[in-house]
């Protein structure tokens, strides 16, 4: 049975990844309690009395700030990001903070950082994608609380860089 689920959800996660590269203007994701459960690296049981599913691989990529504030847009975070940071570049981790050639690009959130251990001057982690993320009418109204806190260039283009990272 467990090479059935490892069938399982490798078979999810190439349909997932051709529903990534396939699509042309939009992608909508959502996320329900299994997905969220993953996320966290916390193990999911399905409520479904007729089967018991755990997913067992740990979230690989680690989320990190929205670098679209104010402040960060204004230092030129986001040219940087768009004509310097490729994916596969090393980042030096010091506490929360990923820089790349000496530049701060990214904060990693508190609750990764617990979950990461303490950190200094490591090179650990390496940009695994550099992400231009969408934050027009759909983000707006569902995520009111992260709109609010965009800068207001990043509101009119309705989009902004971002990068994933992942510890090496």
């Amino acid at each position: 049975q467990r090479n059935e689920l490892s069938s399982a959800a490798a078979e999810e996660a190439r349909l997932y990844y051709v529903a990534m590269t396939r699509a042309r203007n939009c992608l909508h994701i959502g996320w329900e309690d299994r997905e969220k459960h993953w996320h966290s690296l916390n193990h999911y049981r399905s409520r479904n009395a007729n089967t018991s599913q755990t997913l067992l691989s740990p979230f690989k990529r680690v989320f990190v700030s929205w670098p679209a504030k104010t402040e960060q847009v204004r230092t030129g975070l986001q040219d940087y990001i768009e004509q310097k940071v490729s994916s596969g570049d090393r980042l030096i981790r010091r506490d929360k903070d990923l820089s790349h050639e000496g530049k701060m690009i990214a904060k990693l959130s508190t609750e990764g950082a617990r979950r990461l251990g303490a950190g200094n001057m490591q090179t650990d982690f390496v940009v695994s994608n550099i992400v231009r993320y969408r934050c027009g009418r759909y983000y707006r109204e569902n995520n009111p609380g992260l709109y609010e806190d965009l800068d207001t260039q990043m509101k009119r283009k309705e989009w902004f860089y971002t990068v994933l990272v992942e510890p090496v």
